[in-house]
């Protein structure tokens, strides 16, 4: 808690910006923590708003940090109070913690943005370093895609696996494949099983009411 009148009362420092977003269930269902992260530091550090203190948002710079975040999820900033918010699980980590309560916990993630969801599954991996946890290996990348209904029903696996080897010249990591060697991968694969790599996230909700037909084999893409 912060005392009455202090200048801390009077502004959110990251941990309290991040848990607002998770219990409005934006964080990490509609936005990744990374793209959370980069508002935060863009309202502090680069902002028209921005001031001295890098640590805190004031109340301006609170204000343009929930602009970005309404803009990036496609809801106007006045509506992000109206959001459900999740209930809270007792014992959920650390003390203040938030942590949806889902009997699946990859249910959160359905239609969420995909690099949401590159996020969950480079983050979901257990013992993952810093530089690991903003990474895919190939089990991530097609546990992935099975995720999003691209396997197997519309792509085989070997097709998903030499996109992933042809990505890794995209990232800096070359065993694997950062966000952006990740969406090259999917916007290539995108166009080989002809679905909108816009549209990608939103194959797993439309596939519980309408059955996935399958395309049949996908030859491999060329060099």
């Amino acid at each position: 808690g912060q005392q009455r009148g202090s200048k801390l009362a009077k502004s959110v420092d990251y941990k309290e910006y991040l848990d607002m977003l998770q219990s409005l269930g934006i964080v990490p269902a509609k936005l990744s923590r990374a793209a959370a992260q980069e508002v935060f530091k863009q309202a502090n550090r680069a902002g028209p708003v921005a001031d001295d203190d890098t640590s805190q948002l004031d109340w301006l710079e609170f204000k343009f940090a929930v602009s970005k975040v309404s803009e990036r999820i496609g809801v106007h900033p006045d509506d992000l109070a109206a959001m459900k918010p999740l209930k809270v699980v007792p014992g959920g980590g650390r003390r203040g913690s938030l942590r949806p309560e889902a009997a699946d916990p990859l249910k959160a993630l359905e239609g969420a943005p995909l690099d949401a969801i590159f996020g969950h599954f480079a983050a979901s991996g257990a013992g993952q370093s810093k530089k690991r946890a903003r990474s895919l290996d190939v089990r991530e990348f097609v546990q992935m895609l099975e995720f999003l209904t691209v396997l197997p029903d519309r792509a085989s696996k070997t097709v998903a696996m030499d996109f992933f080897q042809k990505a890794k010249k995209h990232s800096s990591d070359p065993s694997e494949l950062d966000w952006e060697a990740c969406k090259w991968a999917l916007q290539k694969l995108s166009k080989q099983i002809n679905i909108p790599f816009e549209s990608l996230h939103e194959l797993r909700p439309k596939a519980k009411n309408i059955a996935s037909p399958k395309t049949g084999s996908i030859r491999s893409p060329g060099s």
